[in-house]
């Protein structure tokens, strides 16, 4: 296996490496929340920071004394306390997928367990809306048309409808990968994987040796400057 290295810059990960035995290897590992573990995460951090003011005040106020330097120290340490459980929170409620690309195969790694396409046959990878999207959005118009009868403001909050499958279509068959929140983070993770996908056809049609840098398309020729 020859050095690893990163064609693209930024998320999702993504780094390509050269196997003996399949070829070049494009990776890319993705960690991404869906709409119920985004739910519970908002739920979680109020909670947390919620228990967090608490033990500050109890801390304040019933073991020591409300002076200036206690109200610092402990709402310092309350903060600190709560910021490590909300990101532990967060770690545990995203899930990584791991895609790998080789000149012949697509495989995808969830939950430790691997599935494996053909990328010869015919596939492509499409953004799909959540199936539960439009049950949402009637959910929310009818809180938000019941709220205005009662003289009172209600502001939707959608979780289902900002939240989008990546799915590779093989075989005539949508297969879903993850479940992305937010557009934007699931179209980045689209456009690297149909990137992806067109180096490996590049590497196919070129017998395995295709060229990802012009430089390096150009055989040496009688006269040239030593690369820097």
């Amino acid at each position: 296996m020859t050095e690893t290295r990163s064609p693209f810059a930024g998320l999702p990960e993504t780094i390509q490496y050269d196997d003996e035995e399949r070829g070049p290897v494009i990776e890319v590992r993705t960690s991404t929340i869906g709409p119920v573990a985004k739910q519970l995460e908002e739920v979680g951090t109020g909670v947390i920071a919620f228990l967090g003011l608490v033990f500050a005040c109890h801390q304040i106020f019933f073991v020591y004394s409300p002076k200036m330097d206690n109200v610092v120290l402990w709402g310092t340490i309350a903060s600190l306390i709560s910021l490590f459980y909300i990101g532990m929170l967060n770690y545990l409620l995203h899930r990584e997928t791991l895609i790998r690309f080789t000149v012949d195969r697509i495989e995808v790694c969830r939950s430790g367990k691997w599935v494996y396409y053909d990328r010869r046959q015919q596939h492509r990878f499409s953004l799909f809306r959540h199936d539960r999207a439009d049950w949402e959005k009637l959910k929310e118009e009818h809180k938000r048309a019941e709220a205005a009868l009662k003289r009172k403001a209600y502001k939707p909050r959608y979780f289902f409808s900002d939240s989008y499958f990546v799915s590779l279509d093989h075989y005539g068959q949508r297969n879903d990968l993850m479940c992305v929140f937010r557009h934007p983070d699931a179209m980045q993770i689209l456009t690297r994987l149909q990137a992806c996908d067109e180096i490996m056809d590049s590497y196919a049609r070129a017998g395995n040796k295709a060229v990802l840098d012009p430089a390096a398309d150009w055989a040496p020729q009688p006269g040239d400057l030593p690369a820097e």
